[in-house]
């Protein structure tokens, strides 16, 4: 793989939580304002501090509340990877951020270049002049369990919405505890345990949609014990508008999961690049499958979106994969949760892969972190 250099454009931005709730970002406020088991890291993990035991609860759904109103300049800075800067209170805290100028980045290549079905390795960058590394996609999830070590024994993927809030597959927690797992946030190769500054936190909650059924409404947030703190490598990613389309839209899959389909997981952080297929086109695919039926008896939600290569080439996300983004580039440049990656017929075959549509369920979301 050539080595090649890439300048990455951070808006000049502020923004901060309110210290009454956490608000998080659709790509139109961005605009106004500026993985199913994986092998365990080798590197030792060190478990924060545990929770209050009252906050942990599974299976939980929030009061219906109305999403509190804020305005564009407390709105905070979403899908933008850069090197944000703490001005004030500490970040994570209700702190504003300020995002420094453009910088120019140099491109590390990972010692390994694995491919997960068509798709390839997840680069690293980090300043020029030195400084710690990051990659393209510091909102990536890690759920693992806890174990004698640390964390690992990983299951599940996620994406950081907000500096407490992680969006992931429900079916990623049906035989789950959240005093049993933890969560890392940023990291880039799961077999070193300082190539990247990740973070890593304990679970206070984790709500579940309250439809969720088999394939249906595969959706959670996750709250975290405390807030990251936001740096290269761990950022939030906007959110999508509630109700909009992407059909026909270029995105990208990220995990850690199965380089091909019953095959090893990765421990380096992959990406796959999709297309987003249109509804009736998608169910006419998946109805060629035997399984089809069975798996979905009222075919497929609006709430379902579907994804495939772009090309002759097989390139999907895997097992291991589940709960990890789909992303899109909005019309400002930032990059927005499109989907979460829920299942499919095998991995890399010819239907294509089957995703939450996030655009779906904003006003749910907006009420689980009120």
């Amino acid at each position: 793989m050539r080595h090649r250099r890439v300048w990455i454009a951070v808006a000049l931005t502020l923004g901060h939580a309110s210290a009454a709730f956490e608000f998080v970002a659709t790509a139109e406020d961005c605009r106004a304002a500026g993985m199913r088991h994986f092998r365990r890291p080798t590197g030792p993990a060190q478990r924060p501090a545990k929770p209050e035991p009252s906050a942990a609860s599974l299976h939980g759904t929030a009061a219906p509340v109305t999403p509190p109103t804020v305005p564009p300049a407390a709105v905070p800075s979403c899908g933008r990877p850069g090197v944000p800067s703490v001005a004030g209170s500490e970040s994570g805290a209700g702190g504003s951020l300020v995002f420094g100028a453009e910088r120019p980045f140099a491109v590390r290549v990972p010692p390994v270049d694995l491919h997960i079905l068509g798709g390839s390795a997840v680069q690293l960058v980090e300043p020029l002049e030195g400084g710690p590394a990051g990659h393209r996609w510091p909102w990536m999830v890690l759920f693992g369990r806890w174990t004698g070590d640390g964390l690992g024994s990983w299951f599940c993927g996620g994406t950081l919405i907000t500096d407490r809030h992680v969006l992931t597959a429900a079916h990623c927690f049906r035989r789950e505890t959240p005093g049993t797992v933890g969560v890392r946030i940023g990291d880039h190769d799961l077999g070193s345990s300082d190539e990247v500054d990740h973070q890593e936190r304990n679970i206070s909650s984790v709500v579940m949609h309250p439809e969720f059924r088999g394939q249906q409404n595969d959706l959670a947030v996750v709250r975290l014990s405390e807030p990251v703190a936001r740096t290269v490598s761990v950022q939030p990613i906007c959110l999508p508008a509630a109700g909009a389309e992407h059909v026909g839209a270029d995105v990208e899959a990220a995990g850690w999961g199965m380089l091909e389909f019953g095959g090893d997981i990765s421990d380096i952080l992959q990406e796959v690049p999709l297309r987003v297929w249109p509804p009736e086109d998608c169910e006419a695919a998946l109805r060629a499958s035997r399984a089809f039926g069975a798996r979905f008896p009222d075919g497929l939600l609006p709430s379902h979106l579907c994804a495939g290569s772009r090309d002759d080439e097989r390139r999907d996300a895997c097992a291991g994969d589940s709960g990890g983004p789909l992303m899109a580039r909005d019309a400002s440049g930032a990059f927005e949760l499109v989907g979460v990656i829920s299942t499919g017929i095998g991995c890399g075959t010819e239907f294509p892969g089957l995703y939450t549509k996030v655009s779906a369920f904003t006003e749910w979301i907006a009420q689980q972190l009120s």
